[in-house]
Formats: C-alpha cells, sequence, structure tokens
C-alpha cells in the first residue's frame, strides 16, 4: 500500500480523545468494583469491551501512521502516546480479571483509594490531550498528576507494612497477604503507566511548543 505524500486530514488528536475517554469509563468502571456500588459482573464486561474498543483504536491510528506521511506531530510520539493509552486499559482490565477471579469477601480501603487516586489522573488526561492539541503550557496539571501518583505510593507503602506487621502464621493469613500484595501491585503498575503517558505527552509538547 503506497504512502500519502498529501495529509488526509487524519484526526489523531480525536482518536486520542476516544482513547482517554475510555480509559475514564474503564477506571470508573474499577472504581465500582472496588466499592461495589453496583454489578460487578456488568462492570467487569463493560472493563473488556472497551480494552477492546481501545485495541481497534490503537490498530486504527497505526494504520492511518502506516498510510499518511504528513502527520501533525512526529510518527513517534504519535505511536508512542497511542501505545501508552493502550498500556493502562490493559492494566485495569487486569486488576478486574484478578479481582473478579479471587472473589474476595470484603474490599481493602486501601483498594479503593487506590482505585480513586487512578481514575482522578486519568480524568486529567484528557485536558492534557487538549493541551497537546493546542500545544500550551501544561504545567498545573502535570503537577497536580505527580501530586496524585506521590500520594498513591505513600498509601501503598503503608498497605504493605500494614499487610506484613505481626505473625501472620496461618495459610489464610499467607494467602490474604498474596492476594493483596498482587492487587496492590496491579493498580500501582496502572498508576504508573498513567504517569508514563503524562510524561510521554509533556514531552511532546515541550518539543512543539
Amino acid at each position: 500500500m503506497p504512502f500519502n505524500f498529501l495529509p488526509k486530514n487524519v484526526k489523531f488528536f480525536e482518536f486520542f480523545k476516544e482513547e482517554s475517554k475510555m480509559l475514564e469509563e474503564a477506571s470508573e468502571s474499577l472504581v465500582k468494583i472496588l466499592s461495589s456500588e453496583s454489578d460487578s459482573e456488568e462492570l467487569f464486561e463493560k472493563i473488556n469491551e472497551l480494552e477492546e474498543k481501545c485495541h481497534k483504536t490503537v490498530r486504527t491510528v497505526n494504520h492511518e501512521l502506516y498510510k499518511n506521511f504528513l502527520t501533525p506531530l512526529d510518527r513517534e510520539d504519535i505511536h508512542e502516546i497511542n501505545r501508552r493509552h493502550y498500556d493502562v486499559i490493559h492494566l485495569i482490565k487486569s486488576v478486574s480479571i484478578r479481582v473478579g477471579l479471587l472473589d474476595l469477601p470484603k474490599i481493602t480501603s486501601t483498594a479503593k483509594d487506590l482505585s480513586v487516586i487512578l481514575d482522578q489522573m486519568i480524568k486529567e488526561i484528557k485536558t492534557l490531550i487538549d493541551g497537546l492539541e493546542k500545544i500550551k503550557d501544561m504545567d498545573n496539571t502535570i503537577t497536580k498528576i505527580e501530586s496524585m501518583r506521590k500520594q498513591a505510593t505513600t498509601l501503598v507503602r503503608l498497605a504493605y507494612a500494614e499487610l506484613y506487621e505481626g505473625k501472620r502464621e496461618k495459610p489464610e493469613d499467607i494467602l490474604y497477604i498474596l492476594q493483596w500484595t498482587q492487587i496492590y501491585d496491579l493498580i500501582m503498575n496502572a498508576i504508573e503507566r498513567t504517569d508514563n503517558l503524562v510524561t510521554v505527552i509533556e514531552g511532546v509538547i515541550l518539543k512543539n511548543g
């Protein structure tokens, strides 16, 4: 398939906004799952569908990159932002799968709080995408997101300390530690990947500003 040297007015920023919206819907669903506010099975399915939809959008963007020689941003930057969106939603799906498989009787307050922080960070991505499209300073938003990430790091360190304090000799105690360590790790990975996406967007804004 030949390259098109004249741009087709492919709206890459619109694709990014679509991906960010999917991330937001997925993170909101995860918050509800961990808060037991709605039917979990329905929310699990919704996250699966959003992840599949995001994967299709990622492929569409990749195809458009291949077909169009001229792009509004460097090709590698578009590819990186595109890929990072999928990384985050894939991890959100991983968290939901793990929670569903373990069928936990009670959700810890730490897990709920971490999911809320993740959701708040993801909601700020839309603002960054708008800033990326207009190439304007996003320092305040980025500082806000960085503060959220630090809050999550402090929160999970305290949670790990609480998990391992005291004697843990019974099999159910060990299982409890393993289960929540895995879940905390997955949520923190999603938070770190979100922070990585923010870093990539910030770099692109600075490069093109």
